[in-house]
């Protein structure tokens, strides 16, 4: 046998003492705690309790579509506070989610202005996205790709967030594979008026301000940002500007409809890739193929919220919603230009060191109209309380995009040509229509 792995034998000496030895420590904790009087064990400090106290009464009506407690909450939800989002080293509104657990931030341009989110692995490339946006309950996810502008709303202008990470396709649509993001900022109606005036490196300035009152007896809030950069990079200049706000118009007691809208005009440059030989020359630098890159753009959302109760136990709900959306991006793709032989097909040479470039401009517009109701009903017995849920989603969405040549050719010709809008490479038409059932009932039969 391997004496490796041979077993050792413990004297039985040995035994018999350490159980001696075991003994005696028991009886001598026995004698001396006996020496104790009554009073000595009542002036004996008590030990405090130093464990924390968490509070779980948040409220969240992402993952349900209905207020709900946190702590009954089924889904991992996560709510950032506007005192909260303040304790943070934020710039973006993107840059939140550096700090919330299964999210990963993509700057593609460096400076959080054009950022990809990936949640819980679901990536898209850049080409699409994997989580449902809310704003105020509304869903601003692109028509045609299904990407966010997550800078839509200045960061400022936020008053808190909720956040169900995993899949909720069940109430929210085919998309919701990563996540669901509400982003609420309506506050409350005490008055307040601030501005802003922020600078920072490579030329950004952002001005901005927000009022909340009463207009007749109506409380409404209002907010302006005016935000521009020149970019981390050549080539990258990014300019947007946000007005947004809502208006409360009481009915009655029991009921009121609420107007809201959400503008945004940006325009920025897109600087491109670059090669590890363009990096390591000048990483701030842009290729001359991409000079000519980036997009126009401009979106409306105008949004009519309108809530009733018919008792204390039941409520009816309706949201009516338009958006618009028009840009014009101009997109450049490069290539090698191989040389063929024709008799294998196979590539016998380049044309040319350099990379062949193909620039294409796109005009897009599409156009979506949307409607919501839900009713809810809660009743409660004693200690058991039934909620029952049913609602009605649906929506219409119209889009019309059209590709015009711009350039093509090698690194010399980009450089010694400017691009302009050629000839029409194609054009289309595309229309969806989505709507769904959903119903939930939620039974509590004890705290």
């Amino acid at each position: 046998m391997n004496p490796l792995f041979q077993s050792a034998r413990i004297p039985s000496v040995v035994i018999r003492m350490g159980r001696l030895t075991t003994l005696l420590i028991l009886l001598f904790c026995t004698i001396h705690s006996s020496g104790f009087s009554q009073g000595d064990v009542e002036n004996v400090p008590q030990a405090q309790d130093s464990i924390p106290k968490f509070s779980l009464e948040t409220i969240v009506i992402t993952a349900d579509r209905i207020e709900n407690k946190l702590a009954n909450s089924t889904s991992s939800v996560s709510v950032m506070r506007a005192a909260d989002i303040r304790r943070l080293p934020l710039e973006k509104f993107s840059d939140l989610f550096s700090f919330i657990p299964g999210f990963f931030v993509v700057n593609m341009d460096g400076i959080g202005r054009n950022p990809s989110i990936n949640a819980r692995g679901f990536y898209g490339g850049g080409e699409a996205e994997y989580n449902i946006v809310l704003l105020d309950g509304k869903q601003i996810n692109d028509l045609e790709t299904g990407l966010v502008n997550w800078n839509l709303v200045p960061l400022k202008n936020i008053e808190s967030v909720e956040i169900a990470r995993g899949t909720s396709s069940p109430l929210y649509g085919d998309a919701a594979f990563g996540s669901v993001v509400n982003i609420i900022t309506r506050a409350e109606n005490t008055p307040r008026t601030a501005l802003s005036l922020e600078g920072g490196s490579y030329g950004s300035v952002n001005a901005g301000g927000r009022t909340r009152g009463m207009w007749d007896n109506k409380p409404y809030q209002l907010f302006l940002s005016n935000e521009r950069t020149h970019g981390f990079r050549s080539h990258s200049t990014w300019r947007g500007t946000n007005i947004g706000g809502d208006l409360l118009l009481p009915i009655d007691e029991s009921s009121g409809l609420r107007l809201s809208t959400m503008n945004q005009w940006v325009k920025f440059d897109d600087p491109g890739p670059l090669t590890d030989q363009e990096v390591l020359a000048d990483r701030r630098g842009s290729s001359v193929y991409y000079r000519n890159d980036g997009k126009d753009e401009r979106r409306h959302q105008f949004q009519a919220d309108y809530n009733r109760s018919l008792s204390e136990a039941a409520a009816v709900k309706a949201e009516l919603f338009y958006k618009f959306k028009h840009g014009i991006s101009t997109r450049t793709f490069t290539n090698p230009s191989p040389i063929i032989d024709p008799a294998t097909f196979s590539i016998i040479g380049i044309y040319d060191t350099t990379q062949y470039g193909d620039t294409k401009e796109r005009d897009l517009s599409t156009n979506q109209v949307g409607l919501n109701l839900q009713f809810t009903m809660t009743t409660e017995t004693e200690n058991i309380r039934n909620r029952v849920l049913v609602g009605f989603d649906g929506d219409y969405g119209h889009m019309t995009s059209t590709y015009y040549n711009a350039f093509t050719g090698f690194e010399g010709d980009y450089d010694a040509t400017a691009s302009t809008r050629g000839a029409k490479v194609s054009a289309g038409k595309n229309s969806r229509t989505k709507y769904a059932f959903y119903a939930k009932n939620e039974l509590r039969v004890f705290d």
